[in-house]
């Protein structure tokens, strides 16, 4: 029976799972002491006349004890809810040893005919058990009286590394707090470089650019002094006397002038040299031969007029009053100049005016790097023409496919600084002699720019570095290498897209950007008519 007991608390012990195998051992180990127990207790009383029952008792223990000592592989068991419980298991054990003791004593003081030699063995054993069971208890109140100390001075301990943690971990908070406040500077400072940067760029690109725009100003500001000159002269000599000899004209008179000078106030796109010296020479052979005296001097002004020599064959063979004809002519020249004057005037005023909303459009915009709206693309291609006019205006042909509005939601004065760059690249790659084909097409929710020049082509061992900061294939001075950089940059920030193409032929710049706002709401509200 004790080897049973034993084997019992072999589990809470050792902490083993309890298995087939465990029971089987138990019972063996029960059923044997059960047996001899029995067999002792009946040779104190008296011999037992048969045996066979006690003998075949023990057969069948001895038989289960050994399956189980053979079969059984101990295995521990490490959950920890039955490790709780296997501690208690085992705290309780001297209240049990201490129950079954005083069981014992009370059958032995109060069953008649038991042998005082069996009393004083259960006493004495009794008296051991609750001994013993004194001790273990006294052990576990000790082990918990050091358990609470040792805990007690774990949490004293832990507490000051707990103190002492939290002071290392504010001092690590605030020095990555002063580190993030140098970051945040650093960064702060990268941007204001970078911000340098593009600035310095764009004012490079606009350096290139100056003596084009200069001869393009003083262009029309040169139209405009020599037409005032030449209205200030008429006024100031012979406006008095125009009037007269045009108040003493016929009314014939008066049908041919207001023919010729409504030819004088037409504007002439182009004026060809060699084919005006030809026409003066038609008309003046022309009057000579129909009797016009002065007939060179004449041809000079119907020249002037714009007179064609058709015009002089059809209109004058058969005038009657042949000398008045250059007194008309020189009157509507006269006065006809100050109408072609006011009208250059004008026509310079508007070219001066548009090169200089070009310029301001390229350089003076709102610089507010987040200030995004609708822009039209078509319009910032057009100011960048503008500007690249005196570079392409006589070897290179512009070919447009362009919408009238194609707006993107975007900065406008990033975005101009690309369109800049781009063109300035194109015109450049090729030597500023060629064509350059500028398209803008809708796709889906975005708009597609295509630059495409007809230079040499970007050579294939330089393609992939193309968009690195600082690379350039201009001479040195003639760049810096960071155009390219910056408008892959600005795109990005655009959440969109710049890539390239490229042969022997040319190459061709694609820039695809969001579409803004309200041209997606009218893009969805024809889908949804079409629908």
């Amino acid at each position: 029976m004790t080897a049973a007991a034993l084997g019992i608390l072999l589990i809470p012990v050792l902490r083993l799972q309890p298995n087939k195998s465990w029971l089987s051992f138990i019972v063996g180990m029960g059923g044997s002491g059960f047996c001899w127990l029995l067999w002792n207790a009946l040779f104190i009383v008296e011999i037992p006349p048969d045996g066979t029952v006690l003998n075949a008792g023990f057969s069948i223990s001895t038989l289960i004890l050994g399956y189980g000592v053979w079969t059984w592989e101990p295995k521990l068991n490490d959950h920890p809810i039955w490790g709780r419980r296997f501690e208690a298991a085992l705290r309780l054990l001297p209240l049990f040893e201490v129950v079954a003791s005083s069981v014992t004593i009370v059958l032995a003081g109060t069953l008649s005919g038991l042998p005082e030699g069996v009393r004083i063995v259960a006493w004495t054993g009794t008296t051991i058990v609750v001994l013993i069971a004194s001790v273990r208890q006294t052990l576990l109140v000790k082990e918990m009286t050091d358990a609470e100390q040792e805990i007690r001075l774990v949490n004293e301990g832990l507490e000051e590394i707990v103190a002492k943690r939290t002071e290392e971990l504010r001092t690590v908070n605030q020095y990555l707090i002063s580190k993030n406040e140098q970051v945040i500077r650093a960064i702060a400072n990268l941007k204001n470089a970078q911000k340098q940067l593009v600035r310095s760029e764009k004012m490079a690109v606009l350096g290139q650019l100056v003596a084009g725009i200069a001869h393009e100003l003083n262009t029309p500001l040169g139209a405009i002094v020599s037409s005032n000159e030449a209205i200030q002269l008429v006024l100031s000599n012979s406006w008095e006397g125009l009037l007269r000899n045009y108040s003493d004209f016929t009314e014939d008179e008066k049908v041919i002038w207001e023919k010729l000078f409504s030819k004088g106030i037409t504007l002439r796109e182009f004026y060809d040299t060699r084919e005006e010296r030809t026409k003066r020479k038609k008309i003046a052979i022309l009057l000579n031969d129909f009797g016009f005296s002065e007939a060179t001097r004449l041809a000079d002004i119907l020249t002037d007029l714009g007179i064609h020599p058709d015009y002089v064959l059809e209109n004058f063979k058969y005038l009657s009053q042949k000398e008045r004809l250059l007194l008309i002519a020189q009157n509507a020249l006269s006065l006809s100049g100050l109408a072609r004057a006011s009208f250059t005037i004008e026509k310079a005023a508007e070219k001066a005016s548009l090169v200089i909303q070009a310029l301001k459009e390229y350089a003076y915009r709102d610089r507010s790097e987040t200030a995004m709206s609708p822009v039209d693309v078509r319009k910032q291609l057009e100011t960048v023409l503008t500007l690249y006019y005196s570079k392409y205006k006589t070897q290179v042909e512009i070919v447009r496919e362009m919408p009238e509005t194609s707006y993107v939601q975007g900065n406008a004065e990033s975005l101009t600084q690309v369109w800049t760059n781009l063109i300035g690249n194109a015109l450049y790659s090729m030597g500023y002699k060629g064509k350059i084909e500028i398209s803008c097409k809708r796709v889906s929710t975005t708009w597609e720019v295509a630059i495409k020049d007809s230079g040499a082509g970007i050579e294939e061992s330089i393609k992939d570095r193309i968009f690195e900061p600082f690379f350039t294939t201009k001479p040195s001075g003639a760049g810096t290498g960071l155009g390219l950089d910056i408008c892959r940059r600005i795109i990005e920030d655009h959440n969109g897209k710049i890539y390239f193409e490229t042969s022997k032929e040319g190459t061709t710049f694609f820039v695809i950007l969001p579409a803004s706002e309200p041209v997606l709401q009218k893009l969805e509200t024809q889908i949804s008519k079409n629908q």
